[in-house]
């Protein structure tokens, strides 16, 4: 049973009349949102049902009726919710409501059925309850609120945000409802994923009973809480009718993760009381929460320190900073070093509920310091509980304040003290609708245990076992034509990561589909291209696609589409242009060649014109012999460089097609340009391409494919 429900009820005994006073005012309509809800969490988390109420209080209530008289009235439910007996309670409201003849009696008998089952955990009734006393005009502007927490613990995010926002709409400042629809939307995303942990009930260690708390101690052993038969205990806790908690160790197969069946840790650790939520330092000195003391009549939670001494427990000594009178203090987590004390409490000075907060050891003193909240990152106007801290200094803990699933949620943050990170939601499935806490976990944070009483488990509350499953991230697209968007069959999609360079190929199916198998690389960079030369496509564009950041299974996609080879259709080819009056190839045309050499490599079966021009300086005819000498250099060029000859057309067609007004005889009235620049003449001086057939068969023998320069570089010139 978890510390913080045994802490309130153990606390209803000892001030069972300021309790009287507490119960009403929650009742009261005159709370703030914000308050009622916390006090309302506060009795939640008691988790005690009429099947586990007190016989001692029971017996109370029996003997506050009999003087009472036995007609069911709206007091008579107010005292049965004060001894904890919720389900009876709703019992006397519906009685209430069923016989009662004026509307505003039935509908305040209708809104407190629905809190008394809110209080009990029994959210379909409340459910049922709360839209009761709607239509009796209840008043109560609260309602809306709660039946937006009941979608969410019964994991119905999409109406709870449908009630959530029409809560706002006469509530609008309300930032507890702006945390719960955050957090619904978020749920509705997370469940939609690939879970990134196998989820598992430790079944040898659970029992219809409250077990949890995990905490690793030693090599190979897990201690945790049990509120179980077979205690150290020999009577019942009388206020849940079971046994009071102690602690028990399983010892773990390394290997195959599995469990032994329980034992109770023997020496003085355990009391006949309730003991237990611990965590252990380095050198197994153990941390852990007592709530009775050692003789049953302390009246808050307490940290203590255990020694072992190799045989057995000697007894727990309380630390210095607790305070009987004024505070409890739970939930102690020892850091890597020993040094600093994580642990939960309610006393003056914190934000919410119950906050976490630290206190550093001082060696000199041997003593523990001035306890310090963690600040507002990590604690909210709710509940913070569970700390736990990982050997990199990461602090786990669970919290209902921050914007999560349902319950209580499963947290993370990095820092120390007081500055932290944003905490980061463990998400579904470590977390749900219902209550998740106490997280602990190994060097590498891909297992551990935690707590939970989500559906499906032993008892009320038990402990889990998760493991992170291999993540697979798969990449998967199509490649169609850019101009009729038919699939383009049998294309070659090459794709390149950026960690180790390794190239990958995949072939398109009959629907021009591809997908990789589902193992690309976390935290890397892809680029990818598609192609099909010899049905002379043109490569597509390089696209990039990333995996940084990715934490669970994914499915990416990058489609491509390919433009075919245009026949019979002249392109310049910027680069390729020519001194005044020279046909000579200059440097920087030969690299541009280089690349036309390339590209007839990869598609061998087109034929290609390569047309040369010049600008209007010189007579007409001068200029047609001098751009044939131009174009017969350039094919000169790609001859000596290996593309075969009966590939290649030389064309000269002087000043014919000028691609500016740099005209230098007058005609079809035009004026001469003879102001042009040489900048704008020089644009002239070129060579174009033109696709002539696609269908050529080399008389060659066939030569191995040249490696490919990487996408995005530029060969070097030939000499």
């Amino acid at each position: 049973m978890d510390y913080q429900r045994m802490q309130r009820v153990m606390n209803i005994f000892f001030n069972l009349f300021n309790l009287k006073i507490l119960f009403v005012s929650i009742l009261s309509a005159n709370l703030t949102p914000e308050i009622k809800d916390q006090k309302l969490t506060f009795l939640k988390m008691t988790k005690i049902t009429l099947k586990q109420s007190a016989i001692m209080m029971i017996a109370l209530v029996i003997f506050g009726f009999s003087c009472g008289g036995g007609k069911d009235t709206i007091q008579k439910g107010k005292i049965l919710e004060e001894s904890l007996a919720y389900g009876e309670a709703a019992k006397v409201y519906k009685n209430v409501y069923t016989k009662s003849k004026t509307k505003p009696e039935r509908a305040e008998a209708a809104y407190r059925a629905a809190e008394a089952y809110y209080k009990a955990d029994n959210f379909k009734d409340a459910e049922k309850w709360f839209r009761t006393a709607i239509k009796q005009e209840h008043k109560d502007p609260l309602i809306g609120y709660y039946i937006g927490r009941i979608e969410m613990l019964n994991e119905h995010y999409e109406q709870a945000i449908v009630e959530f926002n029409n809560y706002k709409k006469s509530n609008p400042d309300d930032s507890l409802a702006d945390v719960m629809i955050a957090g619904s939307e978020q749920a509705l995303k997370w469940k939609k994923d690939k879970p990134k942990y196998r989820i598992e009930n430790c079944k040898v260690i659970n029992t219809r009973y409250f077990d949890y708390a995990p905490a690793y101690y030693k090599k190979d052993q897990v201690l945790f809480t049990t509120d179980r038969p077979g205690g150290n205990g020999t009577k019942k806790y009388p206020w849940t009718s079971g046994g009071f908690s102690d602690l028990y160790s399983t010892t773990i197969n390394l290997k195959t993760a599995q469990m032994k069946p329980p034992v109770i840790l023997k020496g003085k650790i355990n009391s006949p009381y309730n003991d237990g939520s611990c965590q252990a330092d380095k050198k197994g000195k153990v941390y852990l929460t007592i709530c009775n003391g050692r003789d049953g009549k302390e009246k808050r939670c307490k940290i203590y320190s255990c020694e072992d001494n190799g045989k057995e427990y000697a007894a727990p000594e309380l630390l210095n900073f607790n305070n009987d009178s004024l505070y409890q203090c739970t939930d102690p987590s020892i850091s890597p070093d020993g040094e600093t004390l994580y642990f939960v409490s309610e006393m003056d000075g914190g934000i919410g509920g119950l906050d976490i907060w630290f206190a550093r050891y001082n060696k000199k003193t041997k003593d523990w310091g001035e306890p310090v909240n963690c600040g507002p990152t990590i604690n909210t106007i709710k509940d913070e509980v569970y700390p736990w801290v990982h050997d990199d200094g990461s602090l786990f803990f669970a919290s209902n304040g921050h914007p999560g699933m349902g319950g209580m949620d499963i947290f993370y943050s990095a820092g120390v003290g007081k500055e932290w990170t944003k905490p980061k939601n463990m998400k579904w499935p470590i977390n749900t609708g219902g209550d998740d806490f106490a997280l602990i976990c190994d060097k590498t944070k891909e297992t551990g245990y935690f707590t939970s009483n989500r559906p499906g488990g032993k008892g009320g509350d038990d402990i889990y076992r998760f493991y992170l499953l291999p993540m697979e991230i798969c990449l998967v697209g199509k490649v169609t034509g850019c101009v009729d968007h038919q699939p383009i069959p049998n294309a070659t999609v090459t794709i390149n990561n950026s960690i180790n360079n390794e190239v990958l190929t995949i072939k398109t199916d009959a629907k021009g589909e591809y997908k990789t198998k589902c193992n690309l690389k976390p935290n890397a960079e892809y680029s990818l291209y598609a192609q099909k030369r010899e049905d002379l496509y043109i490569d597509s564009k390089v696209e990039e696609v990333s995996t940084m950041g990715i934490e669970v299974s994914t499915t990416l996609r990058q489609d491509f589409c390919l433009d075919e080879l245009p026949v019979d259709k002249y392109f310049n080819v910027p680069g390729i242009y020519y001194d005044l009056d020279s046909a000579r190839i200059r440097p920087d045309a030969a690299l541009i060649l280089d690349s036309l050499i390339g590209i007839l490599n990869k598609y061998p079966k087109i034929t290609i014109e390569l047309g040369s021009h010049t600008d209007c300086r010189a007579t007409y005819d001068y200029n047609i012999n001098l751009s044939q000498r131009r174009a017969d250099s350039a094919v000169d060029y790609l001859i000596r460089n290996g593309i075969e000859k009966e590939r290649l057309v030389a064309k000269g067609y002087g000043e014919t097609y000028l691609v500016n007004d740099c005209a230098c005889e007058k005609e079809k009235g035009m004026e001469p340009s003879i102001k042009c620049t040489d900048t704008e003449h020089q644009a002239n001086r070129r060579t174009t391409v033109k696709v002539t057939g696609k269908a050529f068969i080399s008389k060659l023998p066939p030569k191995k494919p040249a490696k490919e320069a990487p996408k995005g570089k530029t060969p070097k010139a030939r000499k």
